[in-house]
């Protein structure tokens, strides 16, 4: 296992190692995958309800959005469904071809789940991001998470958007293939 050194209850590592593994995809959708990412946010649901507004439309990219770490879909057991990906952003992740998703899901329960799949998304919030993002990207990003914040403030979202499950629509490993990710 990779952490850092130290007692037990101090140690560092990723949720899908150790004594007790839990795969991150159980709760986010989504493993980690890469470290550094700079690459396009590309549109794949211009039609899902937490777009609306923004003027997407599929295959936009939104230049520089996905980075510095990015999150991928590992279609495998124990992966939430219905699972919709909203964004689909090929990329080379240490000369290894891949992909970034963004997905949304929902649980019998109501519940409804986001992952934007890349950590810049919350520098784009601020405007403080390290690399540059266009006028555009911040206004997408701003637009999205208060139209989808809005929307979870009144109760359980699975009722009024049920995630539509379009897995199978990509080319999607089911192993990781970057080397120490």
């Amino acid at each position: 296992m990779r952490s850092t050194p130290g007692p037990p209850s101090t140690r560092t590592g990723l949720w899908r190692e150790g004594v007790e593994p839990h795969a991150e995809h159980g709760l986010t959708g989504m493993d980690y995958e890469c470290f550094p990412v700079d690459a396009p946010f590309r549109v794949a649901s211009p039609g899902w309800w937490g777009f609306a507004g923004t003027g997407t439309r599929r295959g936009e990219e939104l230049h520089h959005l996905v980075g510095v770490e990015a999150d991928r879909v590992y279609p495998v057991r124990g992966t939430p469904r219905p699972l919709q990906v909203l964004a689909h952003a090929p990329y080379s992740c240490r000369g290894v071809p891949t992909s970034a998703q963004a997905v949304y899901y929902t649980t019998p329960s109501g519940a409804a789940v986001l992952d934007v799949g890349t950590l810049r998304w919350t520098c784009a919030l601020a405007d403080r991001c390290p690399v540059p993002l266009t006028r555009r990207t911040l206004r997408f990003v701003n637009r999205v998470t208060a139209t989808v914040l809005r929307d979870f403030a009144l109760g359980p979202a699975a009722p009024r958007h049920p995630a539509r499950d379009n897995v199978r629509q990509f080319d999607l490993p089911t192993t990781n293939l970057v080397p120490a990710s």
